[in-house]
């Protein structure tokens, strides 16, 4: 037994059953922190007391950790026993004196979600019809109250809809818990493909189906009886759900798991939500941390922690570990609390970080500074002037520049994206062999631009080309949206050119060249 062993297994105290789990919990931590220290300090050439005696000086004292680390743990068990009894009997009578309407009130929410969906489905349907003709008395849709979205603004109308707001579903709020394990653990037994589609399929009932307070009860009950693969599903659900609190409790049971790939995934999400770097080895200063500020909403965490975060990528003048960290945030929109999170990096200064990291020479600075506009929400006059001169950037790019460039170009929603797009159409098309990935991002980005500005150019380097590559993949993955016309492999550069032929005056047929379509060439 190592030096962590013999001073844990001589503390004193006989806990109760319950605290007995606890206190074993935290001695194996801090048994493993105290070991990992000493064999760290062996290998750098101290002698096993040397590195024993060290170990402990830098650990400080032990008893101390233990009665802080058992305080927070028994606090939040004490409280979650108190906090799950009284819901539990809360439910037990609402579903008894009210059973009758809630089956009534689930009726007649079902009917209002199916009239909404055939509504949108009648709209969607109709400005499909619209972009496919392109004829001026279909450009315009009627939404309710008079709004009425042009050509090429479906954007809109999901934000719209998005602000109607409907009750929600919380179909699954009666399930028992024990029918929540017996779920997950038969889709969980198997490690299939299936079995684990099964597991996020349950996840996400689970997070969209459930009361907040519901979905935190269920996950504290059942966490560590659940495998690692479904705690993964259910914390990846909560995370996307709508509730901050069910988010940061997932966030927090991963973070304390046993299983290395859960905490990893707990503490990457952390940093995702928070800016705060944490890992394994730094767990208690992790407690601590959480601890310190569970009490705050995620927003207030966020308008803290952003300045230190672009102050510290600033100052860097390598690219180093923290700025890879960072190069591509991930922001949860369904929680409300992350929609403040560009307003709070833009007054923290990362536009100045941005043009930074566009003017480095490193590609990999270059490609962060294409994702951070694709996040910070700037407006249309400042993201084109940041963004055109990083897509016309000669210089050699990183492996994910393409895929970076697309993704935040199809974020902005600005009017301007299908101009680099298309100049990214003919730098892929005109390079001596053609690179499937790299035209298949392009094709799905240009998918969602007006067909107006993009069809002709589009059909032009097809024609160009006369690629069977470039034929499928733009046939698969731009054309049927601009042009209402599904993929075939039987249509190739000549088919297209026939089809340009009676239907492109509907785009507008340019007069200054054979086929009236824009010049193009490699």
């Amino acid at each position: 037994m190592g030096l962590a062993g013999r001073i844990l297994g001589g503390w004193g105290g006989a806990p109760t059953p319950g605290e007995g789990d606890l206190a074993r919990d935290i001695d194996q931590e801090l048994a493993f922190h105290l070991e990992a220290r000493e064999q760290e300090l062996v290998q750098s050439g101290l002698s096993p007391e040397q590195a024993r005696a060290e170990a402990l000086r830098r650990f400080g004292s032990l008893e101390h950790i233990r009665a802080e680390c058992r305080r927070i743990q028994s606090g939040g068990r004490i409280m979650l026993q108190k906090i799950t009894l009284v819901a539990l009997v809360a439910l037990v009578s609402v579903l008894a004196l009210f059973s009758y309407q809630l089956v009534v009130s689930q009726h007649a929410a079902q009917r209002e979600l199916e009239a909404m969906r055939a509504q949108v489905q009648l709209l969607m349907e109709r400005t499909e019809r619209a972009a496919t003709v392109n004829q001026a008395e279909q450009n315009r849709i009627l939404l309710p109250g008079g709004e009425a979205p042009v050509l090429g603004q479906l954007p809109l109308i999901s934000r719209y809809f998005a602000g109607q707001q409907r009750e929600p579903d919380y179909s699954e709020e009666a399930t028992p818990t024990e029918t929540w394990l017996s779920r997950f653990s038969v889709t969980g037994s198997a490690d299939t493909q299936a079995a684990l589609g099964q597991v996020e399929s349950w996840a996400t009932s689970l997070a969209q189906r459930c009361t907040p307070e519901r979905r935190m009860a269920v996950a504290n009950e059942l966490w560590r009886k659940w495998t690692p693969a479904t705690r993964l599903a259910v914390l990846g659900a909560f995370v996307d759900g709508n509730s901050e609190a069910a988010a940061r409790e997932a966030v927090h049971l991963a973070a304390m798991d046993s299983d290395e790939t859960v905490a990893a995934r707990g503490f990457e999400l952390l940093r995702e939500l928070t800016f705060m770097d944490f890992d394994r080895e730094s767990r208690i200063a992790y407690m601590v941390w959480y601890e310190a500020n569970k009490e705050k909403d995620l927003s207030e965490i966020t308008a803290e922690r952003a300045p230190l975060l672009v102050a510290a990528l600033s100052s860097a003048e390598d690219w180093d570990e923290t700025c890879a960290r960072y190069s591509r945030l991930w922001l949860h929109r369904n929680l409300p609390a992350v929609h403040s999170v560009p307003e709070h990096l833009r007054a923290a200064g990362a536009l100045n970080l941005v043009q930074k990291w566009a003017r480095s020479d490193d590609p990999r600075a270059r490609q962060a500074a294409v994702q951070w506009l694709g996040v910070l929400e700037i407006d249309e006059v400042t993201a084109r002037v940041l963004m055109l001169p990083l897509l016309s950037d000669t210089r050699p790019r990183a492996p994910g520049f393409l895929a970076a460039a697309c993704e935040s170009l199809r974020s902005m929603e600005a009017s301007w994206t299908w101009e680099p797009l298309l100049a990214e159409l003919g730098r892929v098309l005109g390079e001596p062999e053609i690179d499937r990935d790299a035209l298949t991002v392009v094709a799905r980005a240009l998918s969602e631009q007006p067909s107006d500005r993009t069809l002709p150019v589009v059909l032009a380097w097809i024609l160009e080309v006369d690629s069977p590559t470039a034929c499928e993949i733009l046939g698969r993955e731009t054309l049927p949206s601009l042009t209402g016309v599904d993929y075939d492999a039987f249509h190739d550069a000549t088919w297209w050119s026939n089809w340009w032929s009676i239907n492109g005056a509907e785009w507008g047929l340019r007069a200054d060249t054979a086929n009236g379509l824009p010049e193009v060439g490699r």
